[in-house]
C-alpha cells in the first residue's frame, strides 16, 4: 500500500514496488474534450500544493456562487478502473487522471502516515485490498463529492471490499483533522513570535484564516450502533493511539455499543431466539447480530488529558502492594507471570529507577494539574487567576525539584513554549491586571505583556473610542486606590469577595471601567485537559465489588451523586482559598450500606491521553436516569472533532432545539467532511432524516463558541461553507432518493465523482417470471399509474381466481397503505405483513394465509429486511414494486417452490431503471425500458 520514502518524496508512488498497487486508469474519448464549469481553472494538486490547501484556500466569487446555486453540473468525463471491471468513474469539473496517478499521500500528516505504513505491513493485507484502499483514499483526498453505491458490504461476503473503503475514508477523516490542527498550531506559533502590536495587521493576511465557527469538522452518519462500533474501533486503530491506555471512555463505549442480541425480542425465550437466529440468512445474522440500536450520537476528540498524572499518582500510592504482588509465588506461578508482558511489568515494578522517574514526573506535573483544576472549578470564575496561577505553578515546580535550575529548566521551557503557542491569551493578562487581589499585591508582576494584554482587550471589547479613553483615564483611580477603591471596606474585602463582586460593589465611581472589568473577570473557563477520573462510577464500582448490573449501578450512582452535590455545596460555603474544590476523596462514599460480601477484583485500567470517545445523549434517552455516558449538551458536542451519529439521533437533537431555546445545533455549522456509509441500510429506516440533517449543516451559529473571529475563514462568514463541504455517500446500491440528495444537496464547488456500475442481474437464480410495463409520464405520476394498472389489469384476475395464496410484494410503505385501502374498498380477503404490524398479528396473518383463510397477503420490503420471514402457502406472486435490494428478489421468488401452477408477475415502469437493472441486468433493463413491447418473459 505504501511506497518507500524516496519514491514518496519524488511523487512517484509506483517507483518502489512496480505498478501492482497503482490503480489502472484508462481515459475515455470524452475526456479529450475541453472541460468547463467550476474547478476547471483551479490549480492542480502537486508536489508543492496539496489538495487540502487548494480546496480550502480558494475563495469563491459571487459569480461562482450563483453558478453553483442555479446550474446543474454535468458529468463530462469518465475513467475506467482496473480494480472495478463492471464500473466506471464519472465526474464533473477538472479531469482527475493526473492527480490519481500521482502520490495520494503527499501532504499527509507524517505521524499518521508512518503509523498506517507500519500497520499495513503488519497486517499482511493482499495487494488487491491495498490497491482499493489506496484508490479510494486518492478519491477522498481530492475533496470532491463522491457517490460510491456499488460497495459490497461486510454482511454480504464483502468484508475485504467494505473494510478497504472504510479504512480509506477513516484515514481521510483523521488526516483532515490533523491537517486543521497542525495548521492552527503552526499559525499560533508564528503569531506569538511577533509583537502584539503587529498581531491585528498580521491577522489580516489570508494565511492565518484557519478556523471555523465550532470545532467539529467531520461527521459520519451510520445506520446502526453495531456499525458505529465497528467504525470507531477501526478509527482508534488507525489513529496511532490504538493502545487502550491512550483512549478515554473506550471500555464504556465498547460495553454500550458492542452488546445486543439478534432479534431484540424480550418476550422470546433463549431457545426460541437461538432457533430463530439459525433460521435467518447469514447476511441477516451478520448485520443484526450486534447492537441494532438506531438512535445514537458519539463525539470523538483528539486531545490531551491530565490523567497521565492521576495514573502515576495511583501507581505510586500502591507501590508496596504492587511490589508484594509481583514477588509473591501466586504471581510467579500464574499465567500472567509467565508471559513476556508480565515479566516486563515485573521488571519495571521492582526497579528503583522506575519509581524515581514516577516521583519526578509527579513533582513536575502536580502544580500544573492544580491549575487545570482551578480552570475547571465551579466555585468562582477563574479568568482573573490563570495568569498568576501559571507563574506560581512554575515556581512550585522549581521548589519541588530542589531549586536547581538544571533540574527544572527543561520543564520550564516546555511550559513556556506551550503557554506562548496554545494557552496564553490577552484576556488572561487583562484579567490579572484588573484583579484587585494582584493589583494591590506586593508581588504584582511588572511584565510588560500584562499591560499590553490589557490595552489589546480594551481595543477589542470597547469599540467606542470615547468610552475607551474614559476607561483608560479611570485606570489611574483604580491603580492609586482613589475614590471608592480607597474605602476601608474595599481594602478589607479584597480576599473575601470574588473579583467580579468586588468590582460591582466598589466600581461605581468608574462606570466605564467597571463594565469592562466585570465583563472580563466574569468570563468562565474550561479545560479539556482536566479529566476528572475520580468519578462517581469509579467509587461506586470499587475493587471490593464484582461488576454490578446497569440498573443497580445507575440507582446507586443516582443516590450517591445527589448526596455529593449537596455535601459539596455545604462544604464550599466555608472553603478556604488554598483548598481544592474538585478533590472528592474527602467526600464520604457511603459504601458501607451497599457493599456486598464479594471477592476482590483488580483495579480497572485508568484512562490516559490523546483520544476521547464519548457517547453524547440527553437524560431523557435513558428514561430520565443519567448514565455513565457523557450527557449531551451543545457545548459538549461543539468540543469534539468528529461526530458519529445515526440520522435519527441527529434529527432528535435538531427537534429539541425547536422546543428548548437553551439548546442549539451549532456543532453542525462547521462540518467540512460528511461521510454517509451504508446508505442503503438507512433507506430501510427513514431517508428523509438524512435530508433533514444535511439541510441543517453549515448554517451560521446562534452564538460564539470561543472562536477568534479574526481567524475565521471568510467563506464561513459569508455563508458559503456548504459549497466547501465534501460529502461522501457509500452504499451497496443506489436509489432515486440517494441520487436526488447527491444531485440537489451536494454542492461542492470542486465537483463530483460518481461510480456507475453495470449489473449482471439475478434472474438465473429463480423461476419463470412475467414482467409487465406500465406507462407513466413523470416520476410524480408513477405511484398513481402503478395503482391504476394494478386495479384494472392485475386485480380482476386475482378476484376471479378461487385458488388464493397470492402474495403481493411492495417495496414502499406508502404504496402498501394505498393497496391496503384499495383492497378494503373491494371487500377482498387479505391479511397484512408490514414493518409496523404487531407480532401477534404477524403470527395470525401467516397462519391464515397458509390455511387459506385469507387469499391475499401484502408483504413489504422493509418487513422482510428486518425480519426475513419464511412465508408458506404462496402459489402466486405479484411484485407490485421491485425491491431495492437485489438479494431479496430470489429469496421472495424461491418461496414459490413446491407449489403447483405457480405464477410470478412483476410490475415496472421506465422510472424503475435502478431497481430493474440490478434484477435483470443493465443491458436487459435498458432494452425493456425503451422497447415498444410492454410484456417480457424470463425463464
Amino acid at each position: 500500500m505504501y511506497p518507500d520514502d524516496a519514491a514518496r518524496k519524488r511523487g512517484r508512488p509506483d517507483a518502489a514496488n512496480g505498478n501492482d498497487n497503482v490503480p489502472s486508469l484508462k481515459r475515455s474519448k470524452e475526456m479529450e474534450s475541453n472541460q468547463s464549469g467550476l474547478g476547471s481553472e483551479l490549480k492542480p494538486c502537486s508536489k508543492f500544493f496539496s489538495c487540502f490547501q487548494r480546496h480550502f484556500g480558494h475563495v469563491l466569487t459571487s459569480e461562482e456562487v450563483d453558478k453553483l446555486t442555479k446550474d446543474k453540473l454535468k458529468f463530462k468525463w469518465e475513467i475506467h478502473v482496473k480494480e472495478m471491471t463492471m464500473s466506471k468513474l464519472v465526474g464533473t469539473g477538472q479531469d482527475l487522471s493526473m492527480e490519481l496517478n500521482g502520490d495520494p499521500f503527499f501532504g499527509i500528516n507524517a505521524k499518521l502516515y508512518n503509523h498506517w505504513k507500519n500497520l499495513d505491513c503488519s497486517s499482511n493485507s493482499e495487494d488487491s485490498c491495498s490497491s482499493k484502499r489506496r484508490l479510494f483514499f486518492s478519491l477522498c483526498n481530492t475533496y470532491r463529492d463522491i457517490m460510491h453505491c456499488d460497495k459490497r458490504p461486510f454482511y454480504l461476503k464483502g468484508k475485504e471490499d467494505d473494510s478497504s473503503i472504510m479504512d480509506a475514508y477513516i484515514m481521510h477523516a483523521l488526516n483532515h483533522i490533523h491537517r486543521i490542527r497542525d495548521n492552527v498550531l503552526k499559525n499560533d506559533a508564528k503569531l506569538n513570535k511577533d509583537e502584539n502590536s503587529k498581531r491585528e495587521e498580521i491577522l489580516r493576511g489570508e494565511f492565518y484564516l484557519d478556523q471555523g465557527f465550532t470545532r467539529p469538522k467531520v461527521m459520519l452518519l451510520l445506520p446502526l450502533a453495531s456499525i458505529a462500533f465497528r467504525v470507531v474501533k477501526r478509527l482508534v486503530q488507525l489513529s496511532s493511539l490504538s493502545h487502550k491506555g491512550n483512549v478515554a471512555h473506550m471500555d464504556r463505549f465498547s460495553e454500550e455499543f458492542g452488546a445486543g442480541d439478534v432479534l431484540g425480542d424480550d418476550k422470546n425465550t433463549d431457545g426460541n431466539l437461538e432457533s430463530q437466529k439459525r433460521a435467518k440468512p447469514v447476511d441477516f445474522q451478520t448485520l443484526f447480530g450486534g447492537n441494532h440500536n438506531d438512535h445514537f450520537m458519539i463525539g470523538i476528540k483528539l486531545t490531551k488529558f491530565a490523567t497521565s498524572y492521576l495514573t502515576l499518582q495511583s501507581i505510586l500510592d500502591v507501590r508496596q502492594p504492587l511490589e508484594a504482588m509481583f514477588t509473591s509465588t501466586q504471581w510467579l506461578n500464574s499465567a500472567w507471570g509467565k508471559k513476556p508482558e508480565g515479566k516486563e511489568v515485573r521488571r519495571h515494578i521492582l526497579n528503583d529507577k522506575f519509581w524515581a522517574t514516577v516521583t519526578y514526573a509527579i513533582l513536575s506535573t502536580r502544580p500544573l494539574v492544580q491549575v487545570l483544576r482551578l480552570v475547571d472549578a465551579e466555585k468562582k470564575p477563574a479568568m482573573g487567576f490563570i495568569y498568576n496561577a501559571m507563574d506560581e505553578a512554575k515556581e512550585l515546580i522549581a521548589h519541588n525539584l530542589g531549586g536547581e535550575e538544571a533540574s527544572y529548566r527543561e520543564i520550564w521551557d516546555i511550559i513556556d513554549a506551550r503557554w506562548e503557542v496554545q494557552l496564553h491569551r490577552h484576556l488572561h493578562a487583562a484579567a490579572y491586571y484588573l484583579n484587585p487581589q494582584f493589583q494591590y499585591s506586593e508581588r504584582k508582576s511588572s511584565n510588560p505583556e500584562v499591560k499590553l494584554g490589557l490595552y489589546h482587550c480594551m481595543e477589542r471589547l470597547i469599540p467606542d473610542l470615547t468610552v475607551r479613553e474614559i476607561a483608560d483615564l479611570q485606570l489611574v483611580l483604580f491603580r492609586n486606590r482613589e475614590g471608592f477603591f480607597g474605602l476601608h471596606a474595599a481594602k478589607s474585602t479584597i480576599a473575601k469577595r470574588s473579583p467580579v463582586e468586588w468590582w460591582i460593589q466598589f466600581g461605581d465611581s468608574t462606570p466605564e471601567l467597571q463594565s469592562f472589568a466585570v465583563r472580563v473577570l466574569g468570563l468562565t473557563c474550561s479545560s479539556s485537559g482536566c479529566e476528572r477520573n475520580w468519578s462517581t462510577y469509579s467509587q461506586v464500582q470499587t475493587k471490593r465489588r464484582n461488576r454490578l448490573s446497569t440498573l443497580r449501578m445507575n440507582s446507586l450512582v443516582y443516590i450517591m451523586h445527589n448526596k455529593r452535590l449537596r455535601d459539596r455545596r455545604l462544604r464550599n460555603k466555608g472553603l478556604k482559598d488554598d483548598e481544592d474544590p474538585l478533590v472528592c476523596e474527602d467526600v464520604a462514599s457511603d459504601n458501607e450500606w451497599f457493599i456486598d460480601d464479594e471477592t476482590d477484583l483488580p483495579l480497572s485500567d485508568l484512562q490516559l491521553e490523546d483520544l476521547s470517545v464519548d457517547v453524547l445523549r440527553g437524560e431523557a434517552d435513558q428514561g430520565g436516569v443519567s448514565t455513565s455516558a457523557t450527557p449531551h449538551t451543545s457545548t459538549s458536542s461543539a468540543a469534539k472533532d468528529i461526530i458519529v451519529a445515526s440520522p435519527l439521533g441527529l434529527v432528535t437533537k435538531i427537534g429539541e432545539t425547536e422546543f428548548e431555546k437553551e439548546k442549539n445545533i451549532d456543532y453542525l455549522s462547521s462540518i467540512e467532511v460528511l461521510i454517509i456509509d451504508h446508505a442503503d441500510v438507512i433507506t430501510m429506516q427513514n431517508w428523509s432524516h438524512v435530508n433533514t440533517v444535511i439541510e441543517h449543516l453549515n448554517h451560521l451559529p446562534s452564538e460564539q463558541h470561543g472562536t477568534d473571529v479574526m481567524r475565521i475563514k471568510p467563506w464561513y462568514l459569508e455563508g458559503h461553507a456548504r459549497f466547501y463541504r465534501q460529502t461522501i455517500i457509500l452504499g451497496y446500491l443506489v436509489t432515486p432518493e440517494i441520487n436526488a440528495l447527491f444531485n440537489r444537496l451536494c454542492v461542492n464547488y470542486e465537483g463530483k465523482l460518481k461510480l456507475i456500475s453495470k449489473h449482471k442481474g439475478v434472474l438465473h437464480k429463480v423461476l419463470l417470471q412475467v414482467y409487465e410495463r406500465f406507462e407513466a409520464s413523470t416520476t410524480i405520476d408513477t405511484d398513481d399509474a402503478r395503482l391504476e394498472y394494478f386495479s384494472k389489469k392485475v386485480f380482476p384476475k386475482m378476484k376471479d381466481s378461487l385458488e388464493g395464496g397470492t402474495l403481493v410484494f411492495i417495496s414502499s410503505y406508502f404504496e402498501f397503505v394505498r393497496i391496503r385501502n384499495f383492497l378494503k374498498s373491494q371487500n377482498a380477503s387479505f391479511c397484512l405483513l408490514g414493518e409496523y404490524t404487531k407480532q401477534s398479528d404477524v403470527s395470525r396473518s401467516r397462519l391464515w394465509f397458509f390455511e387459506g383463510k385469507r387469499k391475499i397477503m401484502l408483504y413489504t420490503e422493509r418487513a422482510h429486511f428486518y425480519h426475513r420471514y419464511k412465508i408458506r402457502g404462496i402459489k402466486n406472486l405479484i411484485i407490485y414494486s421491485l425491491p431495492e435490494r437485489k438479494e431479496f428478489y430470489p429469496e421472495i421468488v424461491n418461496m414459490l417452490e413446491g407449489s403447483k401452477n405457480i405464477s410470478c408477475s412483476v410490475l415496472f415502469s421506465r422510472f424503475d431503471l435502478y431497481r430493474l437493472e440490478r434484477i435483470v441486468g443493465t443491458a436487459a433493463a435498458k432494452k425493456m425500458s425503451s422497447s415498444d413491447k410492454t410484456t417480457f418473459i424470463f425463464c
